[in-house]
């Protein structure tokens, strides 16, 4: 019994403490507030979001010159061999869809959601989630919860892969283990990171008209950045007002 107890204490252990690792792996998967992380890292975070900025603009400006010259081609009439282009399309991908603002792939992924739909049409992507998420069906709340959950446990392998990791030092095996779990967790993390930016584009862009229409903004004709920009104001909230003279500071 003592045993028994014994392992049953030690798994719950452990599973308590990979979901507290699971957490902060997730968080330096998605960087979404590395501006904030100790200095140390910090600076990390930085090189490694310079290097890749570096990297995708001559990767983009590679694909944009294909494109260029496809329009060219097209416009005399002649064929287009579209691979090259396809190619370097490819290549800034694997770097970022957008141009880099974090260190990671998986951050950039989901913040190129924001970065479209603020480009697309004027939308600010945390000021609209919340109400839309209230408004869309629940089929579709169904899928992005489901998606959202998917790459939490993605990045949780990282956890376990840490947790091995230790026990290399008197169990060989441990260190394979470790190492697979790494990999499968990254490769898991980056394609649940794209379906979940997926989905909330999606969601965004077919539902945002239906928003604007339930706050009495319902735009004439195609969704627009006017439309948009309309939408945003109207879920802004107002600034606070302005304190009187007399207004006493607590603590002075």
């Amino acid at each position: 019994m003592i045993l028994l107890a014994s392992v049953l204490g030690g798994a719950a252990t452990a599973g308590v403490v990979a979901q507290a690792l699971g957490s902060l792996a997730e968080q330096l998967h998605l960087a979404a507030d590395w501006h904030t992380w100790p200095v140390g890292v910090r600076n990390l975070a930085r090189r490694a979001t310079a290097w890749r900025q570096t990297h995708w603009v001559t990767a983009a400006e590679a694909w944009h010159r294909y494109r260029d010259e496809a329009a060219r081609a097209r416009a005399r009439g002649a064929q287009v061999d579209p691979a090259a282009r396809r190619a370097a399309r490819a290549a800034m991908i694997r770097i970022s869809p957008e141009c880099p603002e974090r260190p990671t792939w998986s951050g950039d992924r989901i913040q190129a959601v924001a970065v479209r739909l603020e480009r697309d049409y004027h939308l600010d992507l945390a000021a609209l989630w919340p109400h839309l998420w209230l408004i869309l069906p629940d089929t579709v709340r169904t899928e992005i919860t489901a998606a959202r959950q998917a790459l939490t446990r993605a990045t949780t392998l990282t956890a376990w892969a840490l947790l091995y990791l230790p026990l290399a030092a008197w169990w060989w095996p441990a260190a394979a283990i470790s190492a697979v779990l790494a990999v499968t967790s990254w490769r898991r993390t980056r394609s649940a990171a794209d379906i979940y930016a997926t989905l909330l584009e999606a969601a965004a862009r077919l539902h945002a008209r239906d928003l604007a229409s339930r706050l009495g903004l319902d735009p004439a004709g195609p969704f627009t950045r006017e439309s948009g920009g309309a939408l945003r104001h109207h879920l802004s909230p107002s600034p606070p007002p302005q304190p009187p003279d007399d207004t006493l500071v607590i603590g002075t």
